[in-house]
């Protein structure tokens, strides 16, 4: 067994674990989201000047779109369990509303960038769009009688 299988399945294994099957401890759903925002605030403190020019219109719409989408899957994924979905995909969705907020208020301060309401719309529609693809593939699996999908009150008996 080479480095890269190990470590492939090392990654896999992490993925599907952390990501897709949320702990039931209330505060151990929120890591991902978490670091996934730590990620984020690291590349929105890159001063402007220090990303390679791309010579694509709204190209940082595009970066805003992939960054922010799994914003919503993993609010969606940790937020309210037992709450009806409906409820969690409104608080996942003003979770990560909020954070693309502060996002583009924290870049005011960055140099060569700035605070647009362009890209917090942007950030909002990921993260919708991120919390209604949780949505969709929990009613997917569910369908199927897969578990892996913090229980909601919908789902109760």
């Amino acid at each position: 067994m080479t480095f890269d299988s190990v470590a492939f399945r090392l990654a896999t294994t992490i993925f599907t674990h952390c990501l897709l099957h949320p702990s039931d401890k209330p505060g151990a759903r929120f890591i991902p989201a978490v670091a996934w925002m730590a990620v984020i605030f690291t590349l929105s403190s890159i001063p402007g000047d220090r990303y390679p020019r791309v010579d694509l219109a709204n190209a940082d719409k595009g970066v805003h779109a992939l960054l922010f989408l799994p914003v919503g899957w993993l609010f969606a994924r940790a937020a309210m369990a037992g709450a009806e979905l409906r409820w969690r995909l409104l608080a996942a969705i003003i979770a990560g509303a909020l954070y693309g907020a502060l996002d583009e208020f924290h870049q005011s301060f960055v140099p060569k960038r700035s605070c647009s309401l362009a890209d917090w719309l942007v950030d909002f529609l990921a993260v919708a769009v991120g919390a209604a693809m949780w949505a969709a593939w929990c009613r997917w699996r569910t369908r199927r009688g897969i578990s892996g999908c913090i229980d909601t009150a919908e789902s109760r008996p």
